[in-house]
């Protein structure tokens, strides 16, 4: 597999990829753009059908890091995978509130594990909960 500079890439038994972003800010066009090259190219290479995006270590995003996460997720829907995002700080999941992204459906759980294996099928009534 390809080394990274800004991401953990860890492949499950039930086909998932784990990716854990190593850089607390995700707050300049470099590193957003950095990071969106890492996922596009775990996207392209391993096609996991549940993307999941462990944001433990990450305590400032900037709207385009945001944006950047949606456009992976579309990437995702292409071939029929899932974004999940995990273990969001409360600054993150407030930029997310602030921008309004609420009808986004990216789905967001406590820990990783719950992501991988999360029984999760997208429908409009899916609604991603951002907890403490």
């Amino acid at each position: 597999m390809a080394d990274y500079q800004l991401i953990d890439v860890e492949t499950r038994t039930n086909g998932a990829v784990v990716v854990t972003i190593k850089e607390t800010q995700l707050s300049t066009l470099i590193n957003t753009e950095m990071l969106q090259s890492e996922l596009h190219s775990v996207v392209k290479t391993l096609q996991p059908k549940i993307l999941v995006i462990d944001f433990d270590q990450v305590r400032l995003i900037s709207s385009s890091a945001i944006g950047m996460l949606l456009r992976i997720r579309k990437e995702l829907i292409d071939f029929g995978g899932q974004l999940r995002l995990c273990r969001v700080s409360v600054p993150v999941g407030e930029i997310y509130r602030v921008l309004n992204l609420d009808q986004t459906r990216l789905l967001v759980f406590d820990t990783v594990e719950e992501a991988v294996l999360a029984q999760v099928v997208e429908s409009n009534e899916v609604r991603e909960v951002w907890e403490d």
